[in-house]
């Protein structure tokens, strides 16, 4: 970092010009009480070292961490210290402590990192709380639970991207710049196909028995429960299982569920606590 220094008699003017990702900062500090150098002709000084400035940068990425775990958020936070790019400028133990804080807040953070699991507003909740009231707030959901149902509900409330918390740091911060650069993330759990399944069940015809056995994919049941609940054996279930999944063009039960709660086929507003598993 190179810093021009110039000084003059009256008004001392110390002029910094700062490089940075092809982006020039030029500040200037007006310096009126110099006794020691007033009367003195200009002197240029060259030097390098760091230029510290008081305003905040524009080119960072804003992150907001939602979880009830102070181990959680403070481990979050220390991860995104080694990224320059990124800033977290809010912490907050659950939904409802997040909507406080934005009310208060002059600017708003560009990514929500918010677990599902919280006490008083679950993540379910805030994502609805803020894509009504916060729209350019983008979610990144960072939870334990892997439920295919969780996945699509999420998705469908406007989440942008699906993390577990076994996942490396890496990837942790590779998803915020990703969401914040491309508007999305894809991960092995939430694919850049899940995010495009937005078609309508009613232009695809799906044969009752083969609904049937949609419905029931979209519960916490295995398949052999599933097969057990119809009265067919897995045989059976693995066929029609073929069929449906040809007939929709999908090949993970995940994107299933996903295609049954975009289209309407599944309530989208369940008991969240009965699907946390």
């Amino acid at each position: 970092l190179k810093a021009e220094v110039e000084f003059y008699s009256v008004q001392h003017i110390f002029v910094f010009t700062l490089h940075h990702k092809e982006i020039i900062k030029r500040h200037t500090i007006y310096y009126n009480n110099l006794d020691l150098l007033r009367g003195a002709q200009p002197l240029r000084i060259w030097t390098f070292g760091y230029y510290f400035y008081s305003m905040e940068r524009e080119d960072l990425i804003k992150i907001a961490i939602v979880d009830d775990h102070d181990l959680m958020r403070e481990g979050l936070a220390k991860q995104l210290l080694v990224d320059k790019q990124i800033k977290v400028t809010m912490e907050a133990i659950h939904g409802l402590d997040m909507l406080h804080q934005l009310e208060k807040v002059s600017v708003l953070p560009d990514i929500a990192v918010i677990d599902l699991s919280m006490p008083k507003m679950d993540g379910f909740t805030l994502a609805d709380e803020l894509r009504q009231k916060f729209p350019l707030i983008r979610i990144l959901v960072l939870t334990s639970y892997n439920s295919d149902y969780n996945i699509s509900t999420m998705i469908h409330k406007g989440a942008r991207g699906y993390l577990l918390k076994s996942c490396r740091p890496l990837e942790f911060r590779k998803a915020l710049h990703d969401i914040y650069e491309t508007g999305y993330y894809y991960s092995k759990v939430a694919t850049e196909k899940t995010f495009l399944m937005h078609r309508d069940a009613k232009a695809i015809h799906i044969p009752d028995r083969e609904m049937e056995l949609l419905k029931l994919c979209c519960t916490e049941l295995r398949y052999d429960q599933i097969a057990e609940k119809m009265g067919i054996t897995m045989r059976t279930l693995d066929g029609c299982r073929g069929r449906l999944f040809g007939r929709l063009r999908i090949n993970t039960r995940h994107e299933l569920v996903l295609f049954a709660s975009h289209s309407g086929i599944i309530d989208n507003d369940p008991s969240h606590s009965n699907n946390l598993k």
